[in-house]
């Protein structure tokens, strides 16, 4: 699902007048008796949350359900589905690609291969998994794209262990300085 949810009353207003039109993707996994592990929203969770919001029952939710055999054939599915969608957030994206990686190994050649982008990409989208917590959402809250978090992982990168000593803040003075300019 998205990391934001953002504000649902519009969507929540518009599923109350017109009901839910865009199925919500579920996706079941079973143990090897067939027994039912859990179910898991791979498209759909801001209008999950927003038909909840308007006060329809579960009965009232349109859903299509998907038998996936394991964990990073899920995976494999959201990034797929999530990707078509225009309004993806290439931040949601390095998160997807980062729990494939985590999953396989960080076998990063077949994470590639498996969703077709190449290995560089990969490694880009990863840099800036090596920003501080803060940093990552200082700039994804700025609506700022994927490139600035790359670029700034790749000055602080650059920066030498002298460099770092003497300026604390450095992350925190990059990143402001990337953002204003």
């Amino acid at each position: 699902p998205k990391i934001a949810l953002n504000d649902l009353r519009d969507l929540a207003s518009s599923i109350k007048k017109q009901g839910l039109i865009n199925p919500i993707l579920i996706s079941v996994m079973y143990k090897d008796d067939h027994e039912k592990i859990h179910y898991k929203i791979v498209d759909g969770e801001r209008r999950f949350r927003a038909t909840t919001q308007a006060g329809l029952g579960e009965n009232k939710i349109l859903a299509q359900v998907i038998e996936v055999q394991d964990p990073i054939s899920l995976d494999l599915i959201r990034l797929t589905v999530q990707s078509t969608n225009k309004n993806w957030d290439p931040y949601d994206q390095a998160n997807a690609e980062k729990s494939l990686l985590e999953k396989l190994g960080n076998n990063v050649t077949e994470v590639a291969k498996l969703i077709g982008i190449s290995r560089q990409s990969i490694i880009n989208h990863q840099k800036i998994f090596e920003l501080k917590e803060g940093t990552l959402a200082k700039l994804k809250d700025s609506g700022k794209e994927l490139t600035y978090a790359r670029e700034t992982a790749k000055l602080i990168e650059s920066l030498s262990p002298a460099d770092k000593d003497k300026w604390p803040d450095y992350e925190e003075r990059i990143t402001d300085k990337i953002l204003s300019g």
